[in-house]
């Protein structure tokens, strides 16, 4: 009887130690996740930066050839 129970207290304190691993492996998932977002979200901005200075080099290219033809 000592036995089994030594047993069941052995695997509960494994089962303790793996509940604890996969609690900190989710944690470092959620904090990885949290920085993609993070980097996602400033590359939209970049994304749209760019957008933007493309948008004004094609109305000032316009305008130019617009000149050009005109002259």
């Amino acid at each position: 009887m000592e036995n089994a129970l030594s047993d069941i207290k052995a695997v509960a304190n494994e089962t303790r130690a793996h509940i604890m691993t996969v609690e900190h492996k989710v944690e470092t998932v959620q904090t990885n996740a949290r920085s993609l977002q993070s980097w996602i979200q400033s590359l939209d901005g970049t994304q749209a930066d760019i957008n933007q200075r493309q948008g004004l080099l094609n109305h000032k290219s316009k305008g130019h050839e617009d000149r050009l033809l005109e002259g």
